[in-house]
């Protein structure tokens, strides 16, 4: 049976074996096979990229190529060795592209493999079987792969040949089209390295530079890539730790993710207006990059594209532009402006987390979403404006703005409204961001809001209390994360859901400890007997406690409990503790004791974040 997919943009590559004859073949698999034909496994049904497919898997072989194809494409393979075939698969339909080996074993007339660790590939848990089904194949769309010397110039050689250049210490492959693609160096090591990669050699085109060519290669400093050359691979420069400048020809169209990581010398960069989108991870870590031109050519920005470039100070985006992807800017620490074009319409999750230089931000009325942490840590800015655009802004978008004294939403916009700077949904149902730097000490919410947002008061380190009314019905996790002054969480005696006592935040029935204020006095608490449940980030960053006294009521421990408690020395955990969940102890920087009574093992997840690790950790229970 022969899969076929409309949607499958045909990849043919050829298996890296140089000999056309069958007895190769039958040397390399050490047995008397006729490898060429369809090899067909049974039915399998996995999930790729959140969509679910189900099918064969065919392995189609001729003399000299090898095409696999899956039911929701094909994929790049090469490589044989004596017992099987090892392939790596190349996956293009993947974002970032990923790259994954397997080995087929052959025995009993038949190729068999496990594909349950693929990165991509999600579901399959069954070893597979291929039996030969048909005694030739052909591929799906051959049109690129003429027999060698069978039109035009019989003096080109065979896809995946390599070429040794010793005059510019690289190494070069023949691609399916019958033009070079620089490999790699010869001497990755070369001193002081400047590269010089030439239009052709040996009378062959060269127009590509391959994924990982030149990653690692710590000392190029320069290189000349050639109008020649329209793609630079996946990760093909990074970590050239020496490389202080390059320029990308027009001719480029494609830069792919990665390809830049890690130049932590680079510049400067242009790009050509022949690019229209910048990979993943494309110049992430590029520190001492200090400007970049983005032509007006691209239309997306990649995630994590311009990573921990801390020495950028500010950038223009085109107006061809319609989305800035995931942390795209993250931790560009020296980045003061930025525009964005009114071509946006999403700013995506991350995308200026930790941008703390940056002052000011204009968020034009095309932007219809605002990502999760969009812009966390930007410690500069001071107010921003939501446009009447926006219908969609996630959890946490602006915590950690330090400065942040306002948040102004346009009067048209039907999704969410502004409150002496306090912003909320339209109908003031819920409390979805109280600006950190606000002047006020004290805060009521509003009796029409009926849930606190997650983190809606992070890190707002003057406030001393807040008052929740008896409409509240729901408070998300990190709703109080970091409030270093906040001594007193007031609770409406009319509300049915929560309950204060001695300002520290219970539900109703006092089972569940909510938010110990940071900002209370004590170096000591003793949680009521009644408790059953530590919340998520109960005490997060109450860093005033050096002693907390846990009762054998409690059952559970939530994630990040005592989170950057670095008071605390000790803890001791009750025999009625069942779980603790992650990062409970997580940057308690002086914790030299967790004391758990029970049988060591018992409770999952040991050391739970705490930063001295396990051998902090005593089991006291009986074995």
């Amino acid at each position: 049976m022969t899969i076929i997919l409309a949607t499958v943009v045909t990849m043919l590559l050829l298996v890296g074996c140089p000999s056309a004859e069958d007895k190769q073949a039958e040397d390399m698999l050490g047995t008397n096979v006729e490898l060429p034909g369809i090899w067909e496994s049974q039915s399998i049904s996995y999930t790729f990229s959140g969509k679910s497919y189900s099918g064969t898997i065919q392995l189609r072989f001729t003399d000299k190529q090898l095409q696999i194809e899956a039911p929701h494409g094909i994929s790049k393979v090469h490589g044989y060795t004596r017992n099987g075939i090892s392939i790596d698969i190349e996956d293009p339909y993947s974002s970032p592209t990923i790259t994954h080996s397997f080995v087929l074993e052959f025995s009993d007339g038949k190729f068999t493999t496990t594909l349950n660790d693929l990165e991509f590939m999600k579901g399959i848990d069954q070893k597979l079987t291929f039996n030969k089904t048909q005694g030739s194949a052909s591929m799906l769309e051959p049109t690129d792969l003429e027999e060698e010397g069978s039109v035009g110039n019989t003096d080109i050689p065979a896809i995946g040949t390599e070429y040794n250049d010793e005059k510019n210490n690289l190494r070069y492959i023949v691609k399916n089209d019958r033009t070079l693609s620089v490999k790699e160096p010869i001497d990755a090591e070369l001193a002081d390295w400047v590269c010089i990669i030439p239009e052709e050699y040996e009378g062959i085109k060269v127009t590509s530079i391959g994924g990982y060519a030149f990653r690692g290669c710590s000392s190029l400093t320069s290189i000349t890539i050639p109008d020649s050359v329209t793609s630079i691979g996946y990760y093909a420069f990074s970590g050239c730790s020496s490389l202080t400048s390059i320029t990308i020809p027009g001719s480029v169209t494609s830069i792919g993710g990665y390809a830049f990581r890690g130049c932590s010398s680079l510049t400067s960069i242009t790009i050509p207006d022949s690019v229209t989108s910048i990979g993943y991870y494309a110049f992430s870590g590029c520190s001492s990059l200090t400007s970049i031109t983005i032509p007006g050519s691209v239309t997306s920005i990649g995630g994590f594209a311009f990573e921990d470039c801390t020495s950028l100070t500010s950038i223009t985006i085109p107006d061809t532009v319609t989305s800035i992807g995931t942390s795209a800017f993250r931790g560009c620490s020296g980045l003061t402006s930025i525009n964005i074009p009114d071509s946006v319409t999403s700013i995506g999750e991350g995308a200026f987390f930790g941008c703390s230089s940056l002052t000011s931000i204009t968020i034009p009325n095309s932007v219809t979403s605002i990502g999760r942490n969009a812009f966390f840590g930007c410690s500069s800015l001071t107010d921003i404006t939501i446009p009447g655009s926006v219908t969609s802004i996630e959890d946490r978008a602006f915590n950690g703005c330090s400065r942040l004294t306002s948040i102004t939403v346009s009067d048209n916009n039907k999704f969410y409204k502004s409150i002496d700077g306090v912003l909320f949904d339209k109908n003031v149902q819920i409390i979805i961001t109280y600006p950190h730097a606000k002047s006020s000490n004290n805060y009521t919410i509003p009796d029409s809001v009926t849930s606190i947002g997650d983190g809606a008061f992070w890190d707002c380190r003057r406030l001393t209390s807040i008052t929740i009314p008896g409409s509240v019905t729901s408070i998300e996790d990190r709703a109080f994360n970091g409030c270093s002054r906040l001594n007193s969480i007031t609770v409406s005696d009319n509300n049915k859901y929560y309950k204060s006592i001695d300002g520290v935040l219970f539900d109703k029935n006092v089972q569940i400890i909510i938010a110990y204020p940071c900002g209370k006095s004590s170096n000591y608490y003793t949680i009521p007997d009644s408790v059953t449940s530590i919340g998520n980030d109960a005490f997060s960053s109450c860093y005033k406690l050096t002693s907390i006294d846990i009762p054998v009521s409690v059952t559970s421990i939530g994630e990040g409990a005592f989170w950057n408690c670095y008071g605390l020395t000790s803890i001791n955990i009750p025999d009625s503790v069942t779980s603790i969940g992650s990062d409970a102890f997580s940057y308690c920087s002086n914790l030299t004791s967790i004391t758990i009574n029970q049988e060591e093992g018992s409770i999952s997840g040991s050391p739970w974040g705490a930063p001295k690790g396990e051998s902090i950790v005593k089991w006291q229970g009986e074995s």
